[in-house]
């Protein structure tokens, strides 16, 4: 059976704060007034992600990966997010690079069409691949007392060392592997070209408007069949000297330097957005605890969150999963009380200090940056009970998951608990457990109750533990 269909998110695993139980409180004033930190009976857990937790958001996150890592390796040992995109990816041609059919045909068309290109752009997620360039020659005149002193011929494709481009953010993604001669297919994630760079070795500057996109039609494909090509292409410029001689401003053809984009949702048109993408993976049992079940597979629809909490089988542990696909935050209330969660010397001392007195466990805090968008897990523990709540979702973060992983967000949290709670009690709390939404409204809640699931071997398991007690519970929606 295969795992609900949870967005491609990169797994952060963030441990709670533990604190050291107060075993000399006894010196809390006559009327018991005073402080008591508290610490955890096992440390919380919290993860992150979105599709599948093999993937990182924000900070650590991937969004260059080159074919020739993968293109021999199963989807079971790709990252998801490859695995999303890996049929679009382009065909080695000369090596790496295309086909010299298709650079031949490509640079005499942008040698007969000069400046006829565009710099609108409007996907963000696909192939780059190496077509090549002119290696066409310069002459750089240097200019003394009002005279050529000497001329120099320049091979522009020789000096386009390294290209950078520039995201919907504004921010500067340098591509590794790029350089004069060379470059690896590898795919772009969400990265929204809003300004091409090449840096010129030469005069050692960065240019930054020497781009075009060029969208050619009849490109000779491999196969003998032509079809509808897509290239970011440069014009060669360089300025050797402050005081305006020796430059080059560049000639209006965009053949330089060549490099082919292959879209990863199919549509060649630059005139066309991506479109989002629904995978379906299919991920392992949790070989940590075979008798647990996978989770059902959903139909995958627009506008929803769904809610999975339950216990383990062979623990008294919970483990809550919130699947977000809307304009929302949440708050998970728990009411599972302290005196089960805490550490059971702590209890022994709250009993003994039981008037007037405050105490608490310090709250354990996930946040992550989404595309300049700070989204934090909270989770709070108080006298009664555990609360978890979301903080920063928004439209903007949801678009970015969809248009790389297409799908949303999902939060894992673990709870621990003492040894004075049977399984028994811990389902009857945990069956109380509500959801509430804040910054709006899902369209649909789904809280997911998996009643049987199938074994390795093919065999129906009630899921369930030995006394019959179902191990998902109820959320119920406030």
């Amino acid at each position: 059976m295969k795992k609900i269909n949870f967005g491609t998110m990169l797994a952060i695993a963030v441990m709670g704060v533990g604190f050291a139980s107060c075993s000399s409180n006894d010196d809390l004033d006559g009327n018991n007034n005073g402080n008591l930190e508290l610490k955890l009976a096992q440390m919380t857990e919290v993860k992150c992600y979105s599709e599948s937790e093999k993937n990182v958001i924000g900070e650590n996150e991937t969004w260059y990966y080159k074919v020739q890592d993968y293109q021999y390796t199963g989807a079971e040992h790709r990252p998801a997010a490859y695995n999303l995109f890996a049929d679009k990816a382009p065909a080695q041609g000369n090596g790496e690079a295309v086909t010299e059919a298709e650079k031949a045909f490509v640079m005499d068309y942008l040698k007969n069409h000069p400046n006829e290109g565009s710099t609108e752009f409007n996907h963000y997620n696909y192939f780059i691949q190496y077509v090549g360039g002119s290696y066409a020659t310069y002459n750089m005149e240097f200019i003394q007392n009002g005279a050529v002193h000497h001329t120099q011929q320049i091979t522009g494709s020789n000096h386009i060392d390294f290209i950078e481009f520039v995201d919907q953010n504004g921010k500067t993604k340098h591509i590794n592997d790029y350089n004069a001669g060379y470059g690896p297919r590898a795919l772009v994630l969400n990265l929204k070209i809003t300004a091409a760079k090449f840096h010129d070795s030469y005069a050692n500057l960065t240019y930054d408007n020497k781009y075009q996109f060029y969208v050619i039609k009849d490109v000779p494909q491999a196969d003998g069949t032509t079809a509808t090509g897509y290239y970011l292409c440069f014009d060669y410029a360089t300025k050797k000297w402050d005081n305006g001689d020796g430059e080059i401003a560049g000639d209006g053809i965009y053949n330089d330097y060549v490099i082919k984009i292959t879209p990863a949702c199919g549509v060649i048109d630059p005139d066309q957005p991506d479109q989002p993408v629904d995978p379906d993976p299919v991920d392992p049992v949790n070989p940590d605890d075979p008798t647990e079940p996978d989770e059902p597979a959903v139909v995958v629809t627009n506008g929803h969150v769904e809610v999975n909490l339950s216990v383990k089988a062979n623990t008294p542990d919970s483990k809550l999963s919130v699947h977000v696909r809307d304009t929302c935050d949440f708050k998970v209330f728990i009411p599972v009380p302290e005196q089960y969660y805490c550490n059971v010397d702590d209890m022994f001392i709250v009993e003994k200090h039981y008037e007037n007195m405050s105490y608490n466990v310090e709250p354990t805090t996930m946040e992550r940056t989404i595309v300049d968008n700070k989204v934090t897990l909270t989770v709070t523990y108080k006298p009664e009970g555990i609360y978890v709540e979301s903080n920063g979702i928004n439209a903007e973060v949801l678009e970015y998951l969809r248009n790389v992983y297409g799908d949303g967000l999902t939060f894992e949290v673990n709870n621990y608990f003492n040894t004075l709670i049977t399984r028994n009690v811990l389902i009857a709390y945990l069956n109380q457990s509500t959801i509430e939404f804040k910054n709006g409204q899902p369209k649909e809640y789904i809280n997911t109750i998996v009643e049987e699931y199938e074994d390795e071997n093919g065999n129906i398991i009630q899921n369930v533990d030995a006394e019959g007690n179902k191990l998902d519970c109820v959320v119920t929606r406030k």
